[in-house]
C-alpha cells in the first residue's frame, strides 16, 4: 500500500534571506531563513517522513529500501537516490549570481554519483519592484565575462524580467541566474548543491568566487527567453515545462471535482498546493496537505487522487519524459 508521504519543512539560515519563512517554523529558528526545504533526498541531509508507516523514516531510507516502489523502475535504474528536491526560497537581499554545472561537468568534477542541476522557479509572491536574472542581456566572451566579475559590474550585462506571482521559469545548466531581492518562490530542482559564484553585487566582506569553474559552465549567449505568468484558471492541466529530468503541469481544481491520475507504477509524483489545502489520496488512504508543502505519491500507488474545498491550484511533478 504506497500512501501519500509527507515530510517536515527543513529550514536553511541564509545571509540574504527574509522574513516570510520565520512564521513556518514557530519562531524556533532564528533569522534570516532563506530556504525552507520541503523534500530532499540528498545523504545525510534528506527529509523525515511525518505520516503512516512512512514516519520517522528518512527519504533516503525509503529510496534506498524500495527504489522501483518509491519512485519507478526508470528512475530507479538511472539513479543511486531520489533524484529531485522542492524548496520554497524568499529573499530579503539579491543572491549571488551564480552557474549551474550538467551532470556531465559535475561528475567531472566532484565524482560519479554527482548530478548537475536543473531547476524551475515559479514564484509566489514578490515586491512590487522585485526581479529574477539570468542569462546575459548581450552576447558575452569569457574574458568580458571574467573582467565584469572582477570589477563590479557584471549586474549590467545580467538579463533580467519583474517577478510576480505567477511568472515561471526553467533555469537550465549553465544559465548564469540570480534571484533578486523581495521574492517568495517554489523551487523544483535535481538534487543537487552544485552552483558556482560568478559575481557577488560587490558585496563586504568579500566571497570567493568560482570564475574558472563559472565560466566552462556558463553559456554566454544572448538570453531571449521570457519567463511565463498565466492566470487565466482551466479544467485541464497545463505542462509548463517538459525536459528529460522532469515534468512539471500546473492544475487548477474546483471544489466537488476530484482529479483522479493513472500511474501503473511509471513513476512518482510531487504534489505542491500553490494556495489552498488538498486531499491527495494514494493507496486506499487519504491525507491533507497543507499549502505550500509538498506530498510524495509513490510510484507504485498505481493512482491517486487530488480534491479541494476551495478553489486551488497545484504543481505536479514528475519524472521528464
Amino acid at each position: 500500500m504506497y500512501a501519500p508521504i509527507f515530510f517536515e519543512s527543513i529550514a536553511k539560515r541564509r545571509s540574504w534571506g527574509g522574513s516570510r519563512l520565520v512564521d513556518r517554523f514557530g519562531g524556533e529558528v532564528d533569522p534570516p531563513i532563506g530556504e525552507s526545504w520541503e523534500l530532499s533526498g540528498l545523504p545525510g541531509k534528506a527529509s523525515l517522513a511525518t505520516n503512516f508507516r512512512y514516519a520517522g523514516r528518512t527519504l533516503e531510507d525509503l529510496y534506498d529500501e524500495d527504489p522501483v516502489g518509491i519512485a519507478g523502475q526508470g528512475t530507479a535504474a538511472k539513479y543511486s537516490r531520489f533524484p529531485l528536491m522542492v524548496k520554497l526560497i524568499d529573499t530579503g537581499d539579491d543572491l549571488p549570481v551564480q552557474v549551474s554545472p550538467n551532470t556531465g561537468y559535475a561528475q567531472y568534477r566532484f565524482g560519479p554519483d554527482a548530478l548537475g542541476k536543473m531547476e524551475f522557479w515559479y514564484i509566489l509572491d514578490a515586491d512590487p519592484k522585485a526581479r529574477i536574472f539570468y542569462g546575459f542581456s548581450k552576447f558575452m566572451s569569457q574574458e568580458e565575462v571574467s573582467v565584469a566579475a572582477l570589477n563590479g559590474n557584471l549586474g549590467d550585462s545580467l538579463h533580467s524580467v519583474g517577478a510576480r506571482a505567477g511568472v515561471w521559469a526553467p533555469i537550465q545548466p549553465g544559465v548564469v541566474n540570480a534571484v533578486g531581492k523581495g521574492v517568495f518562490l517554489v523551487s523544483v530542482q535535481q538534487a543537487s548543491e552544485y552552483a558556482f559564484r560568478l559575481f557577488d553585487w560587490n558585496r563586504m566582506p568579500k566571497k570567493e568566487l568560482n570564475l574558472k569553474d563559472a565560466l566552462l559552465c556558463a553559456n554566454l549567449n544572448k538570453f531571449a527567453d521570457t519567463p511565463v505568468c498565466k492566470t487565466v484558471r482551466q479544467s485541464t492541466p497545463k505542462t509548463l515545462v517538459d525536459n528529460q529530468v522532469f515534468s512539471i503541469r500546473k492544475w487548477d481544481l474546483e471544489p466537488g471535482n476530484a482529479v483522479v491520475t493513472p500511474n501503473a507504477g511509471k513513476t512518482f509524483f510531487i504534489v505542491f498546493p500553490l494556495d489552498t489545502a488538498m486531499a491527495v489520496s494514494s493507496g486506499g488512504q487519504r491525507a491533507d496537505c497543507p499549502a505550500r508543502h509538498a506530498c510524495l505519491v509513490p510510484a507504485g500507488a498505481g493512482e491517486f487522487e487530488m480534491a479541494v474545498d476551495a478553489p486551488g491550484s497545484a504543481l505536479v511533478v514528475s519524472t521528464g519524459s
